[in-house]
């Protein structure tokens, strides 16, 4: 059956579709994060004593940041998506790209709010810690400007770097995996679906990820992992062991329920009269 053809390929096309948005993520959130870390060192370097980061890595420039993540990240699965099935939908919805950006954008507001206050507080602790501790180096202190802020520099695009491909790794999962849920649920109907739960078999895996490997669920219903009920693999409800550094998949797929004369309902969007019908009722609704 197609849809068998493809689960198997599934799993593999989502990875490939999120590591090239994570990828154009990691760039921007680095640029962010070194940009701002060089502006406390220019602050420092004035007086070669002054450490202040209180005023950078504002809380409404981090949500403007969660907010372009999830919207651009949430665009390209939702795209990906529909192109996937596109041989299962007959008419497609002109307005899925301006429906999806404005619900990928308040999923990126609203988790925002759980993240950005802790995220500000690390990067400036970062900054006061690894500066403090150079202030206090009589061979940093020895050093000319040119040389002191070389280290400094190269210290802050460290952290940037590492913290920008922790907090993508970590968000971008979320964020993909909501989108494909949502893209779905909008092209053929919360009640006409199911998600199955798909680890990435590697070595970084959790074990309770593994064990919740091939759970299906109804759309609306959640996954049982780790202990946890989670709506997808990087739900943001989610504690830090169950969400973090997480590379699992929930796809989404048209249930396996009779159809008209005997097929499934898979096989009656293949021929097109379903979809059709299942779009109008979305759009109406």
């Amino acid at each position: 059956m197609i849809k068998k053809k493809l689960k198997t390929s599934f799993h593999k096309n989502w990875l490939h579709q999120l590591d090239l948005a994570e990828k154009r993520q990691d760039r921007i959130w680095f640029n962010y994060l070194y940009k701002e870390q060089n502006k406390v060192i220019d602050k420092f370097m004035v007086s070669r004593n002054d450490i202040d980061p209180q005023g950078q890595f504002k809380l409404k420039d981090l949500e403007n940041m969660y907010i372009n993540l999830y919207t651009n990240i949430g665009m390209t699965m939702g795209k990906w998506y529909l192109k996937t099935f596109k041989n299962y939908i007959k008419k497609q919805n002109p307005d899925y790209e301006i429906l999806w950006s404005a619900k990928f954008a308040y999923m990126g507001e609203k988790t925002s709010l759980l993240r950005i206050e802790g995220i500000a507080n690390t990067q400036k602790k970062q900054a006061f810690g690894y500066m403090s501790k150079l202030v206090r180096d009589p061979e940093f202190q020895a050093l000319n400007e040119r040389q002191a802020e070389k280290i400094l520099r190269k210290k802050a695009k460290h952290i940037s770097i590492v913290d920008a491909k922790r907090i993508v790794r970590t968000e971008s999962v979320n964020a993909a995996n909501y989108a494909t849920n949502q893209s779905a649920i909008d092209i053929f109907g919360v009640d006409n679906l199911q998600k199955e739960w798909i680890a990435t078999p590697d070595d970084r895996v959790r074990a309770s990820h593994i064990a919740a490997s091939g759970q299906i669920r109804n759309m609306s219903e959640p996954f049982r992992v780790g202990g946890e009920d989670l709506d997808r693999p990087g739900d943001s409800s989610g504690s830090a062991k169950n969400v973090i550094n997480c590379r699992c998949t929930s796809a989404p797929f048209p249930k396996e329920v009779p159809g008209e004369r005997g097929r499934s309902l898979i096989d009656d969007l293949i021929i097109g009269g379903s979809a059709a019908i299942l779009i109008n009722e979305v759009t109406e609704n």
